[in-house]
């Protein structure tokens, strides 16, 4: 009867351990965090780069970069310096342009429209004389009034030709202003964060421009990973 009554006991005393365990899991359960997703990690600020007040207001923590892509951002910078400023730039660009099309223009003209074979055939001037034959017109026998006619496989070769490279000016042409306004954002910084203009680039040493970088650090920041020296800049 005694063992009986422990045995009861004993039930007892476990169930009642049972249910406080359960309590303490599910109240664990409960205050696990929900989990950080990937989308919301990246707009995380570092703990260093919020004061105690922000933080204790509630203001949302939200740090991005100046520069996205640093690399990019100094081989421009660089590019810039070498050429010398904006108007050098576009005038470089402007004179690339002309050349090419000027190249492509005179191809067209003396494949197509100058008929060599009739030229080296044409009698003018005094060869037309000695001949006792009417002296020709250098002008009709020179030029093709109608350049694609007959059209042979020749033809075809430098059609598609200055088909392509007709192409390419027009790309070349779109790029100039798709870069330019990468370089006046390039300008802008020369101008405003570094306090460079484009007269000064011309007997500005490249050291120096070095130097005003690595001091930008301390009013806005390029890199949010480190501080960047010049070491870090030319690497």
């Amino acid at each position: 009867m005694l063992n009986i009554f422990r045995g009861a006991n004993a039930c007892s005393t476990l169930k009642s351990i049972w249910q406080r365990g359960s309590t303490l899991t599910t109240g664990l359960l409960n205050d696990v965090p929900p989990e950080i997703e990937l989308s919301g990690y990246g707009r995380i600020r570092s703990p260093g780069s919020e004061s105690p007040s922000a933080l204790l207001t509630g203001e949302s923590l939200n740090l991005e970069p100046l520069i996205s892509d640093l690399d990019l951002f100094f081989e421009r910078l660089y590019s810039y310096y070498c050429e010398k400023g904006l108007w050098c730039i576009i005038t470089k660009w402007i004179i690339e342009l002309l050349s090419l099309g000027f190249t492509i223009c005179f191809s067209g003209f003396f494949l197509l429209y100058v008929d060599w074979n009739g030229l080296r055939n044409a009698k003018c001037g005094m060869d037309a004389v000695e001949s006792g034959l009417k002296p020709c017109d250098l002008a009709k026998e020179a030029f093709n009034q109608h350049p694609l006619t007959p059209l042979t496989v020749s033809k075809v070769v430098i059609v598609g030709y200055l088909g392509i490279f007709s192409t390419y000016w027009v790309f070349c042409f779109l790029r100039f202003f798709a870069q330019l306004k990468d370089t006046l954002k390039i300008r802008h910084f020369y101008y405003n964060s570094l306090h460079v203009t484009d007269n000064e680039l011309q007997t500005m040493p490249w050291a120096t421009i070095l130097e005003k970088v690595v001091r930008v650090q301390n009013s806005q920041k390029l890199c949010v990973v480190k501080y960047l020296s010049a070491h870090d800049i030319l690497m």
